[in-house]
C-alpha cells in the first residue's frame, strides 16, 4: 500500500536532520509529482479525494455518480466501464424479463403503462447505482493510480525529474475523451441487443 499522497509532502525536512524523514519526504514529493502527471488536468482535486481515501474516510465523486461508467472510461478505466456496462444492462433485463413474464402469467394485460413502469424501474435503477458508483470511484480510481505507479517502480523514489515515467504516466492516465465516446456506443449496443432478445422471448 503506498502511503498518503498529501501528508508526508508538506513535512519540512529543516531543523533536526533525519535521513529517514527526508527520504519520506522526497518520496511523498515524487509520488505527488506522479499522481499530477497520471490525473492530468484537475489533479489538485484528486490529490484531495486521493488523501481522504487513502486515510478510510468516504469520498464522493458527482462526476462519476452522474455519468458512471463514461466516467470510469474517460478516466482510463475502461475495462471496469465495460463490466459495468455488461452487469447493469442484463440484471436490467432479467429483471424487466421476469415482469413481463409474471405479468403474462397472471392473465394482465401489458400496454403502454406497463412499458413505462419498466422504464422508470430503470431510471431508478440508474439513480442507485450512479450513487454507488460516486461513493467508490475515487476508491477505484486510487487503487488505478497505485497500480500504475507500482508499475512504473515509482514506490519510494526520489523526488527527481524523470521525463520516461512522467510520459508512461501520462499514457496511462490522463483524460480519454475517446474511451467515453466508445462506452456511449457500447452501451447503446448492448441495450438494444437486450432489447432485442426481450422482443424476441415475449413473442415467442
Amino acid at each position: 500500500r503506498l502511503d498518503s499522497p498529501l501528508k508526508q509532502s508538506t513535512a519540512s525536512c529543516s531543523g533536526t536532520f533525519s535521513p529517514s524523514s527526508c527520504a519520506a519526504r522526497n518520496a511523498a514529493i515524487a509520488m505527488r509529482d506522479d499522481i499530477a502527471q497520471f490525473v492530468g488536468p484537475n489533479y489538485n482535486t484528486y490529490l484531495r479525494k486521493f488523501q481522504r481515501v487513502s486515510e478510510g474516510h468516504v469520498s464522493f465523486n458527482w462526476a462519476a455518480a452522474v455519468f458512471s461508467n463514461r466516467w470510469m472510461a474517460y478516466r482510463g478505466m475502461f475495462r471496469q466501464a465495460v463490466i459495468f456496462s455488461l452487469i447493469l444492462n442484463a440484471f436490467s433485463g432479467i429483471v424487466s424479463y421476469l415482469i413481463l413474464t409474471l405479468f403474462q402469467s397472471l392473465g394482465t394485460q401489458i400496454s403502454d403503462s406497463t412499458y413505462l413502469q419498466l422504464n422508470m424501474f430503470s431510471m431508478a435503477l440508474t439513480v442507485c447505482v450512479g450513487l454507488i458508483v460516486g461513493l467508490i470511484g475515487d476508491s477505484m480510481y486510487w487503487k488505478r493510480a497505485k497500480k500504475m505507479m507500482d508499475q512504473l517502480s515509482c514506490r519510494g523514489r526520489e523526488a527527481v525529474s524523470d521525463q520516461r515515467i512522467a510520459r508512461s504516466l501520462r499514457a496511462a492516465g490522463g483524460c480519454k475523451m475517446g474511451y467515453a465516446i466508445l462506452i456511449i456506443f457500447f452501451d447503446l449496443s448492448i441495450n438494444q441487443i437486450i432489447s432485442a432478445i426481450l422482443s424476441q422471448l415475449m413473442g415467442s
